[in-house]
């Protein structure tokens, strides 16, 4: 069993809310955090979200409020910090905003426990986690994990496979790849362990 056992999601949208609801379903207890207060509020007071996933709603059902809980203030004490928030492609241009990666981890960061594991999830270039998610982290603490484990879903489908596809990991060293595969084992037995982040 993976020793993560409090995990936070941060970003609450296509890509995150059904990473929280599948965690939720496999026993993790789960944090979805967004600094959308609208939008976390919408969503714990109706059960509904506005986009159409397959099998969303129906975990939503069975964990909110229980095993998984949203909110717009940022979590402290966490196991694992998962990264989902958008990388859109800055105005004019073809390379991705990574303001919103920077940031939030720099609002995670004051919250973390002892050794954390935080793992980058979004559509980035190569070189983010160590770039932009490393420095901040280490300016808070010295003992972590760090890995990178894209998303590979279809918006629609990503629940059956988030279940079903190969997630592939790759950590700044053994000891956070172990930590995120531990994780991702809960959800599918389909693990691809590359050699680093940026293999990732």
């Amino acid at each position: 069993m993976s020793p993560e056992q409090r995990v936070c999601v941060v970003g609450t949208g296509h890509i995150g809310l059904p990473l929280a609801a599948v965690l939720a379903d496999a026993g993790f207890e789960v944090t979805g955090y967004d600094t959308n207060d609208d939008l976390i509020t919408r969503i714990n007071t109706t059960g509904r979200v506005d986009f159409l996933e397959e099998g969303l709603e129906d975990l939503l059902r069975r964990h909110l409020h229980r095993g998984l809980t949203l909110t717009s203030a940022a979590p402290t004490g966490q196991d694992a910090y998962i990264i989902t928030v958008g990388t859109p492609l800055e105005r004019g241009g073809d390379r991705p905003n990574l303001r919103l990666i920077q940031s939030a981890v720099q609002k995670l960061a004051p919250g973390f426990g002892d050794d954390p594991l935080v793992i980058l999830r979004s559509t980035v270039s190569i070189g983010t986690s160590r770039r932009i998610v490393l420095p901040e982290i280490r300016r808070r603490t010295e003992r972590f994990g760090l890995a990178f484990c894209p998303e590979r879903t279809i918006e629609g489908r990503a629940i059956p496979e988030m279940r079903s596809l190969p997630q592939i990991i790759g950590g700044l060293d053994e000891r956070s790849a172990d930590r995120a595969e531990a994780l991702f084992r809960r959800i599918t037995e389909r693990i691809v362990r590359v050699s680093s982040l940026e293999a990732a």
